[in-house]
């Protein structure tokens, strides 16, 4: 309904719950294709194409739930999806298989494609990292120095020096 997966499902997953949340990071995700893109997919919707296999990620992963839910919207079928459950564990399987032709696509972090020169990138959207924590543990002296940590300028210039991330609100408080 947002377009969003972090904060509307912290209701879901923890009714009644008071909680903090903290921003982290976020970084790209792309679809993989193989160098050139021979097959010219754009988006979710070739997914569904006869001509398209994927490789896919575990249930429960942020690019799972990523990928169900662009499907649904776009009406969708996992049975409409050739390799939709040929399942990997990592952003790097998923681009080695299409880097060795396995499949034609398959979604995930743009710095785990980088890994492979014969991979074409084409970005989705930014996945967003974030920290969830009870209200009455935030008083802990080991969550507090993880917030301080997590909120300081030298973590942060760490951080984005390992590239493909995004830390401009780094430590922030969200909710």
């Amino acid at each position: 309904d947002t377009d969003t997966y972090n904060l509307p499902f912290i209701k879901y997953m923890l009714p009644g719950e008071q909680v903090s949340v903290y921003h982290v990071l976020k970084r790209p995700v792309c679809i993989y294709t193989q160098l050139g893109n021979p097959k010219g997919i754009t988006s979710i919707k070739d997914f569904a194409r006869n001509d398209v296999t994927i490789v896919n990620r575990e249930r429960g992963s942020g690019i799972r739930v990523l990928i169900d839910s662009l499907m649904y919207i776009n009406g969708i079928l996992p049975s409409q999806v050739n390799g939709y459950n040929r399942i990997v564990n990592s952003h790097l399987a998923a681009a080695s298989i299409i880097s060795r032709g396995g499949a034609d696509c398959s979604i995930g972090t743009q710095t785990a494609a980088f890994q492979f020169n014969n991979i074409e990138k084409i970005f989705l959207r930014y996945e967003e990292y974030d920290i969830v924590l009870r209200k009455a543990d935030e008083e802990l002296p080991e969550v507090k120095v993880l917030l301080e940590i997590l909120a300081s300028e030298r973590f942060r210039e760490e951080v984005g020096a390992m590239g493909g991330y995004d830390v401009t609100d780094m430590g922030k408080k969200i909710l």
